[in-house]
């Protein structure tokens, strides 16, 4: 699952839990880009705060500033 999150440049994300292993990555773009399996991905969002956990692997792009 894939999933694109608009948050902002300077976007506030808070990682809860990961049951495996986590790639983080900044870039320029300014969305956040997920990719999990498809039920372990749980993201909310309020405004520029964004929380996520996954009880498996998680990739991540995320804007530079945040």
């Amino acid at each position: 699952m894939s999933k694109t999150i608009s948050a902002g440049r300077t976007p506030n994300i808070r990682i809860e839990s990961i049951g495996g292993d986590l790639s983080l990555v900044g870039w320029e773009g300014g969305d956040i880009l997920l990719k999990a399996d498809d039920d372990e991905l749980r993201v909310s969002q309020d405004g520029d705060q964004v929380t996520v956990s996954c009880d498996d692997d998680l990739s991540m792009r995320v804007p530079k500033g945040a």
